[in-house]
């Protein structure tokens, strides 16, 4: 049979919870797990039925545990990205189809839940057995998308399916789309925030006693269970709908060119593209990349350790206007900014930026502060995205070649003596004609500037470059000047 995939992981021990160093090989449905590829003493598991879940919630080294109806199996692997590899493989074993490397990255968008092991600060039920969790800290499974609570001995008998991310998700469930692409509510029984109201009746809903009472996935909407035929049947997608795109504007393709997602024009609709870095912020990141899943469609949300900016500029390349916002710090940011050259996706897309690295320079100076720590903090995130002003940045593409021939020690002597500009340091590697024109990107900035409206770019220069912007002294001294590699500014708060 054909092997899947095959490598060294960690796996635990049953006995002292020890680590030890394994050789695993996925072949057909089968897990064969040895301490050398050369051992024939083996132990064999069905990978029929499985479920995965990631063992803590920054998961900071890489575990993850292989549930099956008679055994767990944990295992570690190096880095997050070796991880998602191996999850993907599980689960292309598990539903024997073959498929694209590409396409592994999107396996969460079956309908099936995306399992972590979490604990809570108050009583929380399974929503499979309608009972308390274990501990003192409620400890069990949740979905990172969905929020679906369960048992591990209750996430067999799962049946619910996770938030609808495709097309083909509601077809499977039967659910009818309208006209303009509207969809009904998708409603999850108990687990309710605290303070939690009806959207009928407007009286406290939810309890910590039992499993009782609805939310929305999308909207967020809170219900009775007995006030529930009185909401109306057509979801809202909540107060972010300008940032989310709904389920029925996704449409499978069968070509990966294409970006294996046909996205539908919604009018209305400026869907935001999240690409998060999981390393940043000593893998806080992973906390930010479950929080956008829950609040945005899944399919919005990618993570640049692993599939890196491509995967998701391919999918949204096909909008006429949409919204990035990366997380992450300085080198993810240049990463974005590269693809989207490549791409040359500048008259489409705008640009926010959420710190989440040690060198936050750009988010800095765009007035997105100097670090965000919080996940809590996404719901304002998106809000203050969505009334944003835009500012030109000017990036610059430089081409050069090393001349071996050049004497540099009397050319270090000159240019010790003068006091020059950096241009006119002479190096080893001399520039090679003249620098193309910069590309402008529109970038976001967190507050409303004057005569800006959402949706639109700056109508003049001079909404771009203010009088009172620290770069530009006047219009004569800004047309003499070489353009720099970024056009900033500082925010009108805090100038």
């Amino acid at each position: 049979m054909e092997v899947v995939k095959e490598g060294y992981l960690m796996q635990q021990g049953r006995t002292f919870q020890r680590w030890a160093k394994k050789y695993l090989t996925i072949t057909g449905d089968r897990l064969f797990i040895t301490k050398t590829p050369e051992d024939k003493l083996q132990e064999e598991i069905t990978l029929k039925g499985i479920n995965i879940a990631e063992n803590s919630t920054k998961n900071v080294n890489h575990s993850f545990t292989v549930l099956t109806p008679f055994q767990q199996v944990a295992l570690a692997a190096g880095s997050r990205k070796e991880m998602e590899e191996w999850i993907s493989a599980f689960k292309v074993a598990a539903s024997k189809t073959k498929q694209a490397g590409v396409l592994e990255a999107l396996q969460h968008l079956e309908g099936q839940h995306s399992w972590f092991t979490c604990s809570h600060a108050r009583r929380t039920y399974c929503n499979v057995c309608r009972e308390a969790l274990h501990g003192v800290a409620w400890h069990g499974l949740s979905c990172e998308v969905c929020k679906f609570k369960s048992h591990r001995r209750c996430v067999f008998a799962a049946k619910q399916s996770c938030k609808w991310a495709t097309r083909s998700n509601l077809d499977e469930a039967g659910v009818s789309v309208g006209p303009d692409f509207s969809i009904p509510h998708q409603w999850l029984e108990g687990n309710l925030p605290t303070g939690s109201k009806c959207i009928v009746c407007e009286r406290a809903c939810g309890s910590v006693r039992r499993l009782q009472d609805f939310k929305c996935m999308w909207c967020k909407w809170t219900v009775h269970t007995e006030c529930l035929d009185r909401v109306t049947k057509t979801c809202t997608l909540g107060d972010h709908r300008l940032s989310i795109l709904p389920p029925s504007a996704l449409q499978r393709s069968n070509s990966i060119k294409k970006g294996m997602w046909e996205p539908n024009k919604v009018s209305g609709r400026s869907p935001v593209l999240a690409l998060v870095n999981s390393k940043s912020g000593e893998n806080l990141g992973v906390k930010f990349l479950r929080k956008l899943k829950y609040w945005l469609n899944p399919v919005q949300v990618f993570d640049l350790a692993i599939s890196g900016p491509d995967l998701g500029l391919q999918l949204f390349q096909r909008f006429e206007k949409f919204r990035i916002i990366v997380m992450g710090g300085d080198g993810s940011v240049g990463w974005v900014l590269s693809a989207v050259d490549k791409l040359n996706l500048h008259s489409k897309c705008m640009l926010g930026v959420v710190p989440l690295g040690t060198g936050n320079d750009l988010a800095r100076v765009m007035g997105w502060g100097a670090r965000c720590d919080d996940e809590e903090k996404i719901p304002s995130i998106l809000t203050d995205m969505e009334h944003s002003s835009f500012k030109l940045l000017d990036r610059w593409a430089i081409q050069y070649t090393e001349d071996k021939e050049v004497d540099m020690v009397p050319l270090l002597r000159q240019n010790s003596i003068s006091a020059g500009s950096a241009n006119k340091i002479p190096q080893s590697r001399s520039p090679v004609g003249s620098p193309p024109k910069p590309a402008q990107l529109q970038s976001l900035a967190p507050f409303p500037g004057p005569g800006t409206t959402l949706g639109q770019p700056a109508a003049s220069p001079d909404l771009v470059f203010s009088p009172q912007d620290s770069l530009t002294s006047n219009s004569s001294d800004a047309e003499n000047r070489s353009p720099s590699p970024l056009a900033l500014h500082e925010n009108s708060r805090t100038a």
